[in-house]
């Protein structure tokens, strides 16, 4: 190839990703197939046309910069319905704005529709700039040529239209919560602020009835509180509550809230009431659409069994996920969700880092939410449970690494649930340990009845308990019933070793 020609395309030599450029005019018979990149902006969408040739070079064919808006889309099916065949039509996400070009092209080309490709921009962001200057048009002549490379495409799941909208809706339902509790901090902050320090939660009814009191009207603390008593008192209400908060309010009942500070509490009060109203019937809304698919409401109900997760989690997990049957196995899933640390190996020595950047950080978010709920409510008659138990209090890991422990567990159990539709059960890998053991056992002793010699301990130690149940109390008992199962078991193990 002549400097000449390398000078026009903005490079300095063959790109050793793209291989050697040719910019001859070339017969359209020796073309194999046309690959087009798209660098898409808000406001405009540079397109380009590459070719490769039978001789293996490739050559760019035709670039155009054409208007994002929809009749600008329309044009670009237009351009490239002339273009066959096609090795891939491909894209970087671009926030949202790639979605209409995305979608438009697999209307236009239904037969063509998988090879509509959006890849993940941290995926592309060192090949797109191996021809050195970064200019719109070399974006997407860099994207053109990177199509006829198969091996280096990975496209990124899109979803529908609908599936968007209410992964939208589930990811601003959150938001809105993070502002209600924001709005919550502001509240405390201003009472705090004039010392007026109660514990107050904003969850409660009394205590929203009593900001609202406290934010219109004008008195002392302690004056509008035996107002707001006297109230209730008089429609009929329970004051039960209000009453054992009096101590509380004893202690500041001297203070009052300047005319700044009611209006402030009033705007923050509003405000987080709007927040939460609007937050219910964002969740509301998509639940709807999962009612109505048996088999996402299947799923709905199957997640909502495992521990620590609960309804809003096993809306979130499946709106995120959309089609979850994608995922080639488990390691894929724990990946996309993750909850598992990349690691950088070379030679003998290999290293655990942090989490990867291309998981989903709102499921990796409900994941270790829920694991924080598994870890500080354990029930540890459950298999999840017991492996928080045993991370969290038995090795002492720091409640972070317990949490991402669980949550990688958690998502195990999600992977089986949703993709290899297994029945969550809480104590299938106690039950699956225990079945094993039991195998074993009874090919090496061809008998699961315990020795008379156990039996002979078993009655002793019954015996023996019974007769100083009054000299224990709970502790004592529990060390010495534990004691004693560890002794029966080792009894047993040793009396089948005989055998």
């Amino acid at each position: 190839m002549s400097l000449q020609n390398k000078k026009s395309l903005g490079i300095s030599g063959d790109s050793p990703l793209m291989g050697p450029l040719v910019t001859e005019t070339t017969n359209n018979n020796s073309i194999i197939q046309y690959g087009v990149g798209f660098d898409v902006h808000r406001d405009t969408i540079s397109v380009c046309v590459a070719a490769q040739l039978v001789t293996g070079d490739t050559l760019e064919v035709k670039s155009h910069i054409f208007s994002a808006m929809p009749k600008g889309i329309e044009e670009i099916t237009h351009f490239l319905a002339k273009y066959s065949p096609i090795s891939r039509y491909l894209m970087e996400c671009t926030g949202v704005y790639h979605l209409p070009l995305y979608h438009a092209l697999k209307a236009a080309f239904p037969d063509q529709s998988e090879k509509v490709i959006a890849m993940n921009p941290l995926l592309l962001n060192r090949r797109i700039t191996d021809l050195g200057k970064k200019t719109d048009h070399v974006d997407a002549k860099s994207l053109a040529f990177l199509t006829f490379f198969q091996s280096l495409i990975k496209p990124s799941y899109i979803g529908s239209v609908r599936f968007f909208r209410l992964r939208d809706m589930v990811r601003s339902y959150h938001k809105t919560q993070t502002q209600s509790t924001g709005c919550k901090n502001r509240i405390h902050r201003l009472l705090c602020s004039i010392n007026a320090k109660m514990d107050l939660d904003l969850n409660a009814e009394w205590c929203l009835l009593y900001i609202d009191w406290l934010a219109n009207s004008e008195g002392t603390i302690g004056e509008i509180y035996e107002q707001l008593f006297a109230e209730q008192k008089k429609q009929g209400y329970a004051t039960g509550v209000l009453e054992k908060q009096r101590a509380m309010v004893e202690q500041i009942s001297e203070i009052r809230l300047n005319e700044e500070d009611r209006f402030v509490l009033r705007m923050e009060l509003q405000r987080m009431l709007r927040e939460q109203v609007v937050a219910v019937e964002y969740l509301q809304r998509a639940e709807q659409y999962l009612l109505q698919e048996p088999a996402l409401l299947h799923a709905y109900i199957s997640l909502t069994l495992i521990p620590g997760l609960g309804s809003m989690g096993a809306l979130s997990i499946l709106l995120e996920l959309g089609d979850y049957t994608r995922f080639k196995d488990w390691k894929a899933f724990l990946k996309f969700c993750g909850t598992i640390p990349i690691i950088e190996e070379s030679g003998t020595h290999k290293v655990k880092g942090h989490v990867n950047r291309f998981s989903n950080k709102h499921i990796r978010y409900i994941l270790t939410q829920s694991a924080g709920v598994v870890i500080n409510r354990c029930d540890r008659q459950c298999d999840l449970g017991e492996f928080a138990f045993k991370q969290f209090k038995i090795k002492g890991l720091p409640f972070k690494k317990a949490c991402i422990k669980v949550a990688s567990k958690l998502a195990k159990t999600i992977y089986n649930v949703l993709i290899l539709g297994v029945d969550y059960q809480p104590n299938y890998e106690g039950y699956e340990r225990k079945r094993k053991k039991h195998e074993q056992y009874l090919k090496k002793n061809q008998t699961l009845l315990e020795s008379y010699r156990t039996r002979a301990l078993r009655r002793d130690i019954n015996q023996f308990i019974g007769a100083s149940s009054q000299y224990l109390n709970s502790s004592s008992r529990f060390q010495i019933v534990t004691g004693c199962h560890k002794m029966l078991q080792k009894a047993h193990h040793l009396e089948s070793d005989k055998t």
